[in-house]
């Protein structure tokens, strides 16, 4: 799922998933968790770690969740459902926690007068910025138990798709025959609305977790940046918060106005014409707006710290 998303996504998505667990700063984030943590039942009872991670969690709940909606408890679980809407939201809620937090305390450090003196330091001021990021990724417990519970849930939302694809073209070769060539494919999908539907429920599910990944990117990079900009960490936060809800729903105007009029426009002009070519231009102008947009905070943030995008791509993997 990853490397789809584009090359600097996927770049700063792994780097974010595998801190640096030696760094100073990193470590400082760790020992204050624990020293504020409360004692907790796992404390006095051990649990082997593989039933604590809240991915396989999310994978758990949200299977469960699928079987007993299939067995007739989704009448139970209705005024649930209303919460689904929301769940294209996480990772803009997510992201906005992320930035604020980073924000917040790189400036509060700034106030405390080591801002310079964390530049002069061995892992320099992008080093530390971003072990406070990653520390901050993974440090706060309660958003990132909600992270890994929504990663759980498009596994499983990803595996009911693999399945109701296989169904899908099961039931293509029962019916025809296997495509072979592109336009066999075409035609097929022409032809039976139940493999088109298929497709398409894919295409919508890739969209909503690539826009979950860099959506929280781009809250890492802008609580990085902003520290730069303002001495204040009140003001820090405020001005985090404004500047990342204008970008993200600046992009959301921008994709929906592409993929809304600008694409079915542009559909006439090409040879093979359906809904789900259509979907997939949409998905790839939300995937190259998103990657333009990271490369350009990226650029943004080497020339703020005074280095390299080079120097950059070398602190995040940790040489």
């Amino acid at each position: 799922m990853g490397k789809a998303t584009g090359v600097k996504t996927w770049q700063l998505w792994r780097a974010l998933r595998d801190p640096q667990l030696e760094h100073p700063m990193y470590q400082q984030f760790l020992h204050a968790s624990q020293r504020n943590k409360a004692l907790k039942f796992t404390d006095i009872i051990p649990i082997p770690k593989v039933f604590l991670n809240t991915s396989l969690w999310g994978f758990i709940s949200g299977f469960a969740l699928v079987i007993f909606m299939c067995a007739g408890g989704w009448i139970l679980v209705l005024p649930a459902l209303a919460t689904i809407p929301f769940i294209p939201l996480t990772g803009t809620i997510y992201g906005l926690f992320t930035a604020i937090r980073i924000a917040g305390y790189m400036t509060r450090e700034r106030q405390k007068n080591r801002y310079n003196l964390i530049a002069i330091t061995p892992h320099g001021l992008a080093g530390v910025t971003w072990a406070v990021a990653s520390a901050v990724f993974h440090r706060s417990k309660n958003v990132s138990q909600l992270r890994d519970m929504v990663m759980g849930l498009y596994i499983v939302l990803y595996m009911v798709f693999v399945l109701l694809l296989m169904v899908a073209i099961m039931n293509t070769i029962f019916l025809d025959r296997l495509p072979i060539t592109p336009n066999d494919w075409l035609l097929t999908i022409e032809r039976y609305e139940f493999m088109r539907n298929t497709l398409l429920l894919g295409i919508a599910i890739s969209a909503l977790f690539i826009d979950f990944v860099q959506s929280i990117i781009t809250g890492v990079l802008i609580g990085m940046m902003l520290p730069t900009y303002t001495k204040n960490a009140t003001n820090a936060r405020a001005v985090t918060l404004g500047l990342y809800l204008m970008i993200q729903f600046g992009i959301y105007a921008f994709v929906a106005l592409g993929a809304i009029f600008v694409l079915p426009e542009l559909m006439p002009y090409v040879y093979w014409q359906n809904d789900v070519l259509l979907a997939v231009l949409q998905l790839l102008l939300l995937i190259t707006t998103r990657e333009a947009l990271l490369f350009f905070l990226w650029h943004k943030l080497a020339d703020r710290f005074i280095t390299e995008t080079n120097e950059l791509n070398y602190v995040i993997a940790g040489k």
